[in-house]
């Protein structure tokens, strides 16, 4: 009965779906690894990273575009915030992806990128798309806290908007999850993709040298240095100044709190309930006994000192632990531990 309730699968495809021969094209991948004919030894490694490389940078930047229609259709800006953090994931770990390129024998590398010359990982059009497209992120962000209106990056409204954002988030919080999205997914380009970039090509052929594209590799730097969203950092820097102004007069006091505490001999830094239980293990010097929170009693009257107790061996000839009188101890110990608890 219960699996008469089911309902049928559907029988058409939805609109929207990937064509696998399209996408993937197997009979090309498998001419690609049966038939290509390698004359270097690293060719089919450096080709199978940056093909990899290449879907991946696919699969981003469908994540980032169905982040812009959750927003513009549907205004779903949770939805959207966790579409841009997957494609955060997964700039991260093309960021991981490429340095594998590092494990080549750099004297194949270098016969192959001789003949490979004027043509580059920097020529894709998915890592072309990438920071265009996230920069286009910000447009629905500012479109909200203006109501529409017309913007620059010097207004002063839009600035007193993610000013207002980042600092009241429970007003607005689909807002504010989807700019520190924004922020999440500029990280992973910027330092998960594009410095790890930079890096690869550094450990490769060197700092010094260029690329198969004629640049130098320190022409890379200009690619993670320059920031994507500079509105969120500026809002960023403006409520830090803005709360540290208000809340001059608490700087340290956490720090210098704590550095009293270790200083000062208190009471409470003396009073440790398993004191007794140390002192029967003979782990700790004799605990000052007679001092209270409240601090009464004259040094000489009320502080008196437990000697250490040691607890009696076991029998000589057996080793037993676990004596009546080693027992005795221990509950004592016990008893005295709940005491103070």
């Amino acid at each position: 009965m219960l699996f008469r309730s089911l309902a049928p699968l559907p029988e058409t495809l939805k609109r929207e779906y990937l064509d696998y021969a399209v996408l993937v094209r197997p009979a090309c991948v498998a001419n690609t690894l049966l038939r290509e004919n390698y004359r270097h030894e690293e060719d089919f490694f450096f080709r199978s990273v940056h093909l990899g490389t290449e879907c991946w940078g696919f699969i981003v930047l469908d994540r980032l575009r169905s982040a812009i229609e959750q927003v513009q259709k549907y205004d779903h800006w949770q939805n959207a915030a966790a579409h841009l953090r997957s494609a955060a994931h997964i700039l991260d770990y093309l960021g991981q992806h490429v340095m594998m390129l590092t494990s080549m024998v750099l004297r194949d590398y270098l016969r192959l990128k001789v003949e490979i010359e004027g043509t580059s990982g920097e020529g894709s059009s998915a890592v072309k798309s990438f920071r265009p497209v996230i920069e286009s992120l910000f447009v629905p962000l500012a479109d909200a806290l203006l109501g529409g209106g017309d913007r620059g990056e010097d207004d002063e409204l839009l600035k007193a908007g993610l000013l207002d954002l980042y600092e009241h988030p429970e007003r607005q919080p689909g807002l504010y999850n989807y700019a520190k999205a924004l922020e999440i997914v500029e990280s992973s380009l910027l330092g998960g993709f594009y410095f790890r970039h930079f890096c690869l090509a550094s450990n490769v052929i060197g700092s010094t040298a260029k690329g198969t594209m004629k640049k130098s590799v320190a022409a890379l730097k200009k690619t993670y240095e320059k920031q994507l969203f500079p509105l969120l950092d500026i809002t960023r820097s403006t409520l830090g100044a803005k709360l540290d102004a208000e809340l001059v007069q608490f700087k340290g006091r956490i720090m210098d709190d704590i550095e009293r505490q270790r200083r000062s001999p208190s009471p409470e830094a003396l009073d440790d309930p398993f004191d007794d239980v140390k002192a029967v293990a003979g782990l700790s010097p004799p605990r000052v006994m007679g001092m209270n929170r409240s601090g009464g009693g004259g040094p000489a009257a009320s502080l008196t000192f437990s000697p250490p107790v040691t607890p009696p061996k076991g029998d000589a000839a057996g080793g037993d632990d676990h004596s009546p009188r080693n027992l005795d101890i221990v509950q004592i110990g016990r008893a005295s531990c709940r005491e103070r608890v």
